[in-house]
């Protein structure tokens, strides 16, 4: 009855989310710990803001251009003429702010970029909460099923004392023993790779999991309806998004590169007997330079769009094979459950074979189909709450 007790313990976990909400905190605040934390994230945001500094650079006019000649004779007059002049180059794409517009986009899909790595990292950090949060109640399952076979061991010694059983089902009862306990002792063991895991993900930093449950969102009711809400707020989605948006807008910013170029200044010339000065204009024809870079970046519009249609589709198949397969699994869980609720097999297989009513190994037979079903239950709530992490990770 007491592994019983520890398997309904742990679907309770499971059904009373509500009575969580402590604990489900306490997980949220670990992965935003960890997040902060993890070097790999850290070199990604050094990298943004360096990014984010380069998209400032070339947004400003061309630089001026200042010339000053020296002349003088070459009859040997000693006559000189000095002339100063200063020139700015002015661009439509700067003037018109489509440098501005083009580097805020950029600067919105350096966040989208992050945001799609900080949520692969926290999905994969969740996954390896759920499997450490299942290795520890197969340990706690495996660790009273080592206590079962023990009792059975020193019921069985006492038993061949009397005469009541036999030498070869004594050391049945002890190879069972020996194979719960190492199948305990390998779990505790993943256990404490999974923890160092864990704090590795964290930047090396020790973890506090006493408190942490993880416990799964309940599923969308409407799928259509949960979609449209998914679509608007995948970052994925938007990056795609926001890469058809920076294509229009070069193709905007070409188009007025093919635009004359203006340039105004300031030019005054000295001569021995007379002088002269005035303003400066000149026009600057993109003749050749630009050929064909038109063309190019509409093409590049053309596959943005496509992989923006190919992104919701992949996207939405993603997302429904998602959802039906955690459907899938909520029913298997729930069949496992009903069948444990029901099932007392444990105390009837004991009180069968104290009553002599069967062997040894038709008990231990029996058994494994029983201790099969709850190690079936706990991988499968294992996997339905690593699905529902994955249908609802666009959250982060």
């Amino acid at each position: 009855m007491k592994k019983i007790n520890i398997i309904l313990c742990f679907i309770w976990l499971l059904c009373f989310p509500g009575k969580l909400s402590a604990q489900t905190a306490d997980c949220e605040t670990l992965l935003d710990e960890m997040e902060r934390n993890n070097t790999q994230l850290q070199v990604l945001r050094d990298e943004m803001e360096a990014a984010r500094l380069e998209n400032r650079t070339g947004m400003n006019l061309s630089n001026p251009e200042v010339e000053f000649h020296y002349l003088w004779d070459m009859q040997g007059t000693k006559e000189k003429r000095k002339d100063f002049s200063i020139r700015q180059t002015v661009d439509w794409a700067t003037l018109t702010g489509q440098k501005k517009r083009i580097r805020r986009v950029q600067d919105g899909l350096l966040e989208l970029q992050y945001r799609q790595q900080s949520i692969a990292f926290r999905l994969e950090a969740t996954r390896t909460l759920i499997e450490w949060q299942y290795l520890r109640a197969c340990a706690e399952e495996q660790k009273t099923r080592v206590q079962h076979a023990s009792r059975l061991v020193e019921l069985y010694a006492v038993a061949l004392d009397k005469g009541g059983t036999t030498v070869l089902e004594v050391n049945k009862a002890r190879l069972e023993h020996e194979m719960a306990q190492t199948a305990w002792r390998r779990t505790e063991a993943d256990i404490r790779k999974t923890e160092a895991m864990l704090q590795w993900m964290n930047g090396g930093k020790p973890l506090s999991l006493a408190s942490v449950v993880y416990v799964a969102e309940n599923l969308p009711d409407d799928f259509a309806q949960w979609y449209a809400q998914a679509e608007q707020a995948n970052p994925m989605l938007r990056y795609v998004k926001g890469q058809l948006e920076l294509e229009q807008r070069q193709v905007r910013k070409t188009r007025s590169e093919n635009w004359p170029s203006l340039s105004v200044g300031y030019m005054t010339e000295k001569g021995p007997v007379e002088g002269f000065q005035g303003l400066t204009f000149g026009l600057s024809v993109p003749l050749w330079e630009n050929k064909n870079k038109l063309k190019q970046r509409k093409a590049a519009v053309k596959v943005a769009e496509s992989r923006d249609a190919d992104a919701h589709l992949q996207f939405y198949s993603q997302v429904n094979m998602l959802y039906e397969r955690a459907r899938e699994l909520a029913r298997v869980v729930a069949d496992y459950r009903n069948a444990i609720r029901q099932d007392n097999s444990v105390s009837l297989l004991d009180k069968a074979l104290a009553a002599g009513q069967m062997t040894v190994t038709d008990y231990y037979m029996d058994l494994s189909l029983y201790y099969d079903v709850t190690d079936r239950l706990l991988e499968a709530e294992r996997d339905y709450l690593i699905a529902v992490a994955e249908l609802q990770s666009w959250r982060w």
